[in-house]
């Protein structure tokens, strides 16, 4: 790998942990609001970010992290994921899921 390489390697990589501090930058703000949170509301969920943070919720919902956070459906199942085609053998113990 020459010097050059390395330097592309490095500028996206300060790069990309430019744009993730942001991100956690922005997420730390949004638990913010005038009314006090009952026990039970601790969790808001995503989508009240977007209200804040239309790009970033855009960008992160269509994600495949943003994709992962969503409940498995049969619906969901049925559309997203491919029938597994065999078994993971993982320190001789066989794995399997059914789709």
């Amino acid at each position: 790998m020459d010097l050059n390489q390395l330097r592309g390697i490095r500028a996206r990589a300060r790069a990309t942990l430019t744009r993730a501090a942001c991100l956690i930058a922005l997420c730390a703000g949004c638990s913010r609001d005038t009314k006090t949170a009952d026990a039970g509301d601790a969790f808001t969920g995503s989508a009240s970010c977007r209200q804040c943070h239309e790009k970033f919720y855009t960008l992160w919902s269509t994600s495949h992290h943003g994709l992962a956070m969503q409940p498995v459906t049969e619906a969901f199942a049925q559309q997203a994921l491919t029938p597994q085609a065999a078994a993971i053998d993982i320190r001789g113990r066989r794995f399997r899921a059914d789709v």
